[in-house]
């Protein structure tokens, strides 16, 4: 579920305006400072990487603080929900993704409509490198352990798992292991072709940003839509479930294997 919400708070466009455009900061400084702070500093930061006018920096702060006041909504339900030991359901999470897609065009349709097009196209780079940094952090702290599997492996172990945990028979695991051996393809020429670009120096434009990602949905449903055909309509529950729970424990396990990285500073 935390996974879900963060996705949320990305997609509401706040990475564009807080952690983007704020440099790094002592340990213990951003919990020091209240929301309202933390709003005047990201703007002070937006206006200057985009050289906002008067009238900009106040449809901005103003969108800003909609948004900032939006995702301490969501995080409040959450602690909520998870105190008492709730799960979102698949269709909540469904819904909860189509808000967060929803959310995300909201912002950057009114970002566009206040900044000028270079200004835009400059918004849209900043909030994908800070994004692309992000990912890139996440890989070095889970990349050592995961290099010491193949892909192989990998693909073998998750078979196995679901497997034990939905009772596939025999046909079922044949099916499921095509389906994520074509999957790993996939993935592995996205993550070769990412390495080429970053090592000859380019990045993404935007028209090929958006590009990637309605590819990436489009193999997302690709994926749910085969494993619902195979799958028992309690197999595929339990299954989008599992899937759920899993990307529960990677962002656990990152955000532990980041604080042991402090403890040795």
């Amino acid at each position: 579920m935390k996974r879900l919400i963060i996705a949320l708070v990305l997609g509401l466009g706040l990475t564009g305006f807080a952690q983007e455009t704020t440099p790094p900061q002592k340990k213990g400084y951003s919990q020091r400072m209240t929301p309202e702070q933390r709003q005047q500093k990201h703007l002070a930061h937006l206006t200057k990487e985009l050289n906002l006018d008067t009238k900009q920096q106040e449809a901005v702060g103003k969108l800003l603080a909609e948004k900032s006041a939006k995702a301490q909504n969501v995080k409040t339900k959450t602690h909520t929900r998870k105190a008492g030991g709730e799960k979102l359901t698949p269709e909540e999470r469904e819904a909860l993704k189509a808000k967060m897609q929803a959310e995300k065009t909201d912002t950057e349709a009114k970002m566009k409509a206040i900044l000028s097009d270079e200004q835009y196209k400059k918004w849209l780079d900043i909030r994908e490198e800070n994004i692309e940094n992000i990912r890139e952090k996440r890989e070095a702290m889970g990349g050592e352990p995961m290099g010491k599997r193949t892909p192989d492996d990998f693909q073998q172990k998750h078979l196995a798992n679901l497997t034990k945990e939905l009772n596939l028979d025999t046909k079922q695991q044949e099916a499921v292991g095509k389906l994520l051996a074509e999957k790993s393809a996939k993935a592995k020429d996205l993550k070769t072709q990412a390495q080429t670009q970053k090592a000859n120096g380019t990045k993404l434009t935007t028209e090929e940003r958006e590009a990637l990602k309605t590819k990436m949905q489009a193999e997302k449903i690709d994926t749910e839509t085969k494993m619902k055909a195979i799958l028992s309509d309690e197999q595929y529950k339990k299954w989008l479930d599992i899937r759920e729970e899993n990307k529960e424990n990677m962002k656990n396990k990152m955000r532990n294997n980041g604080r042991k990285g402090w403890s040795k500073e």
